[in-house]
């Protein structure tokens, strides 16, 4: 580089490599608002010097590479704690959805109805001779059982929602999957001709930060830069192949039909613990059942507890009595009166002793709810449904706890690895400015080698 000419190409390198620099850094700032984006960095090198004496000659810079900044620790925590906070924000949407349909503690609410029931036979108590408070007790019975039925049909209308969200799930997971594969295969190609593909990784890392909230992921990266993905209990991404989901029909423990999430080239089961589609399946085969079970129990133990008292006594007739509720009805979707409003009001019992001014079985059925009940273990009504509610009630605070957190201790995360691999404005203007002086520098020696290329020429 001794030479005219020499030192005329080092500039000409020079020139070249600080505008790639420069163009580096006006890609960071174009992307500092871009979601996945990392800053990336043009790495400068002394090129090869010649041999010369008395030493080797200096030939100036070139681009070693350009690189993009990243955190693979931080990188697999994300992906891990990704699917808790899907699981997280499902669950916690799925039980504030189940608190919502029982209406507790509202005056519409199962609760408050129970309440005016129970308080319907203690006026009977008072007045057992009247058809008044009879007619008020039938209706009343009439708003408790649609009450139940309510109840019953919107948890079941809520599982067939979260079963009919099974295929667009993993139809958006069969699409990132194969958004994967094929940037694996471009990843790899521009790999194998010594590119760097910055931009590329960046999409394929945020493809998997998505599918990580839907499931329970893990990736391990190859040699030749493509990533391995597992999904569950296999693998979706090998290379550049997509392994798809498929979804089928089947039947869950209850006997009812649900839709079954398998893999397409196996039919082997899905199996995922976390993420939005394994807090759906858990909602919707165990949770959701096992609170309509929670309430079947409470029905049965309503209707068998009532019957048994009510046919003790005798009704306003004289009569023995009769069933109050229908004991084909035991569980919450099946519940309906024996007695019909508006004509059944004389059939029911009041009198524990066959008198006409007798409340004595109408106090004790108004007492009811607080009764121990063999029906149901030796616990009572309240008792059963008060333990419903509360469960829920916990389970949903605890799920709203548990978002809470997750988001919290992701936010973290997401604040660590943007310190590192996030786009600085501040840094990135320094850099700006260093590469305008030693662009600006390097044109300056090309300006005065092409002058003493011109005084020698004159002299020629």
């Amino acid at each position: 580089m001794g030479t005219l000419n020499g030192i005329l190409d080092g500039a000409r390198r020079a020139l070249y490599t600080h505008q790639l620099a420069l163009g580096v850094t006006g890609h960071n700032i174009d992307n500092v608002n871009t979601p996945g984006y990392h800053r990336q960095r043009a790495n400068l090198r002394a090129s090869e010097p010649l041999p010369s004496m008395p030493g080797q000659i200096g030939t100036g810079v070139e681009t070693l590479s350009v690189e993009r900044y990243r955190s693979d620790h931080l990188n697999r925590q994300i992906t891990a704690e990704n699917g808790l906070l899907g699981q997280a924000q499902m669950r916690s949407d799925g039980l504030a959805l189940i608190e919502t349909i029982l209406m507790e503690p509202d005056d519409q609410g199962l609760s408050s109805t129970l309440d005016r029931f129970w308080n319907a036979w203690q006026d009977l108590a008072n007045e057992p001779e009247s058809l008044a408070p009879r007619r008020v007790l039938l209706d009343t019975a009439e708003q408790l059982v649609a009450r139940i039925r309510t109840s019953s049909d919107r948890l079941a209308a809520s599982r067939d929602d979260l079963d009919s969200r099974v295929p667009t799930l993993v139809s958006s997971i069969n699409q990132k999957g194969q958004e994967l594969a094929a940037l694996n295969d471009r990843i790899q190609d521009s790999m194998s001709r010594g590119q760097q593909p910055n931009d590329l990784l960046d999409r394929r890392d945020a493809l998997v930060d998505e599918l990580s909230t839907m499931g329970s992921v893990s990736v391990s990266e190859e040699a030749d830069g493509q990533l391995r993905v597992i999904f569950g209990n296999l693998p979706i991404v090998e290379g550049v192949h997509h392994h798809a989901l498929a979804v089928t029909t089947g039947t869950d423990p209850a006997g009812g039909v649900v839709q079954q999430v398998v893999w397409a080239r196996s039919g082997e089961a899905l199996n995922t613990s976390s993420g939005e589609l394994g807090a759906l399946l858990e909602l919707r085969d165990r949770t959701l059942p096992g609170y309509q079970d929670q309430l079947d129990h409470f029905t049965s133990g309503l209707v068998r507890g009532l019957n048994s008292v009510h046919r003790s006594g005798t009704d306003l007739d004289g009569r023995a009595g009769g069933l109050f509720f229908d004991p084909e009805g035991l569980t919450a979707a099946t519940i309906g009166l024996a007695l019909e409003p508006g004509r059944d009001e004389a059939r029911l019992v009041a009198s524990a002793d066959g008198g006409v001014g007798n409340g004595e079985l109408a106090l004790r059925m108004s007492g009811l709810g607080d009764a121990i009940l063999e029906e149901l273990g030796g616990r009572s009504l309240n008792q059963v449904y008060g333990g419903l509610v509360v469960s829920i009630g916990q389970q949903a605070s605890y799920a709203a706890s548990e978002l809470d957190a997750q988001t919290t201790f992701l936010g973290n995360l997401e604040e660590q690895r943007q310190s590192l691999t996030g786009v600085n404005l501040d840094e990135e203007m320094t850099a700006m400015l260093i590469q305008q002086q030693a662009y600006q520098a390097a044109g300056r020696v090309v300006a005065t080698v092409d002058e003493m290329m011109q005084s020698l020429l004159a002299l020629v």
